[in-house]
Protein backbone atom coordinates (compact mmCIF):
# COMPACT_ATOMS: atom_id res chain seq x y z
CA UNK A 1 0.00 0.00 0.00
CA UNK A 2 1.40 3.56 -0.99
CA UNK A 3 1.53 6.01 1.92
CA UNK A 4 -0.07 9.80 1.29
CA UNK A 5 3.04 11.88 0.05
CA UNK A 6 2.98 14.67 2.51
CA UNK A 7 6.39 15.67 1.55
CA UNK A 8 4.68 18.42 -0.18
CA UNK A 9 2.69 19.85 2.19
CA UNK A 10 4.27 22.12 5.16
CA UNK A 11 4.30 20.39 8.41
CA UNK A 12 1.47 21.90 10.64
CA UNK A 13 -0.92 20.63 6.94
CA UNK A 14 0.58 17.07 7.33
CA UNK A 15 0.44 17.07 11.21
CA UNK A 16 -3.25 18.02 10.82
CA UNK A 17 -3.73 15.72 7.97
CA UNK A 18 -2.14 12.79 10.20
CA UNK A 19 -4.88 13.74 13.09
CA UNK A 20 -7.79 13.86 10.37
CA UNK A 21 -6.29 10.14 9.92
CA UNK A 22 -6.46 9.12 13.44
CA UNK A 23 -9.83 10.79 14.60
CA UNK A 24 -11.21 9.08 11.38
CA UNK A 25 -9.95 5.73 12.91
CA UNK A 26 -10.95 6.23 16.13
CA UNK A 27 -14.57 6.60 14.63
CA UNK A 28 -14.13 3.50 12.71
CA UNK A 29 -13.15 1.60 15.87
CA UNK A 30 -16.02 2.91 17.72
CA UNK A 31 -18.62 2.05 15.12
CA UNK A 32 -17.34 -1.26 14.60
CA UNK A 33 -19.70 -4.09 16.31
CA UNK A 34 -18.12 -6.87 14.27
CA UNK A 35 -14.68 -6.67 15.20
CA UNK A 36 -13.65 -5.82 11.33
CA UNK A 37 -11.33 -2.90 12.46
CA UNK A 38 -8.15 -4.86 13.90
CA UNK A 39 -4.54 -3.07 13.92
CA UNK A 40 -4.28 -5.26 9.99
CA UNK A 41 -7.09 -3.13 8.87
CA UNK A 42 -8.04 -0.20 10.73
CA UNK A 43 -5.89 2.05 8.19
CA UNK A 44 -7.24 0.31 4.96
CA UNK A 45 -10.77 1.05 5.93
CA UNK A 46 -9.82 4.35 7.17
CA UNK A 47 -8.72 5.54 3.78
CA UNK A 48 -11.35 3.89 2.07
CA UNK A 49 -13.41 6.34 3.98
CA UNK A 50 -11.58 8.72 3.34
CA UNK A 51 -10.87 7.96 -0.63
CA UNK A 52 -15.09 7.38 -0.85
CA UNK A 53 -15.16 11.62 0.01
CA UNK A 54 -11.39 12.30 -1.00
CA UNK A 55 -11.96 13.15 -4.72
CA UNK A 56 -15.60 14.25 -4.67
CA UNK A 57 -14.59 18.04 -5.80
CA UNK A 58 -13.92 16.77 -9.08
CA UNK A 59 -17.32 15.72 -10.08
CA UNK A 60 -19.47 16.93 -7.42
CA UNK A 61 -22.06 19.83 -7.49
CA UNK A 62 -23.75 20.94 -4.86
CA UNK A 63 -25.57 22.54 -6.90
CA UNK A 64 -27.44 19.61 -8.77
CA UNK A 65 -29.90 17.04 -7.82
CA UNK A 66 -27.85 15.90 -4.56
CA UNK A 67 -27.69 18.45 -2.24
CA UNK A 68 -24.82 18.61 0.17
CA UNK A 69 -26.56 16.85 3.46
CA UNK A 70 -28.03 14.08 0.84
CA UNK A 71 -24.86 13.73 -0.56
CA UNK A 72 -23.00 13.13 3.26
CA UNK A 73 -25.96 10.90 4.24
CA UNK A 74 -25.53 8.47 1.46
CA UNK A 75 -21.81 8.22 1.73
CA UNK A 76 -21.76 7.31 5.26
CA UNK A 77 -24.73 4.87 4.92
CA UNK A 78 -22.90 3.35 1.52
CA UNK A 79 -20.07 3.06 3.56
CA UNK A 80 -21.59 1.54 6.71
CA UNK A 81 -24.17 -0.36 5.36
CA UNK A 82 -23.16 -0.96 1.66
CA UNK A 83 -25.27 -1.85 -1.01
CA UNK A 84 -26.10 -5.68 -0.17
CA UNK A 85 -29.63 -5.23 1.35
CA UNK A 86 -30.08 -7.10 4.72
CA UNK A 87 -33.19 -9.78 4.95
CA UNK A 88 -35.83 -7.46 5.73
CA UNK A 89 -34.63 -4.83 3.91
CA UNK A 90 -34.91 -7.32 0.96
CA UNK A 91 -37.95 -8.86 2.04
CA UNK A 92 -39.31 -5.40 1.64
CA UNK A 93 -38.34 -4.52 -1.76
CA UNK A 94 -39.76 -8.02 -2.96
CA UNK A 95 -42.53 -6.85 -2.07
CA UNK A 96 -42.73 -3.59 -3.24
CA UNK A 97 -41.37 -4.72 -6.40
CA UNK A 98 -44.56 -7.45 -6.41
CA UNK A 99 -47.16 -4.48 -6.11
CA UNK A 100 -45.54 -2.36 -8.85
Amino acid sequence: MRNWDLSSCPESGAARLRQLVDIVTVLLLRLDAEGRVVKRTKKVYTMILLGIINFTYTWYDPKGAIGPQEFADMAVDLFLHGFAPSAATKSAISHKRANV
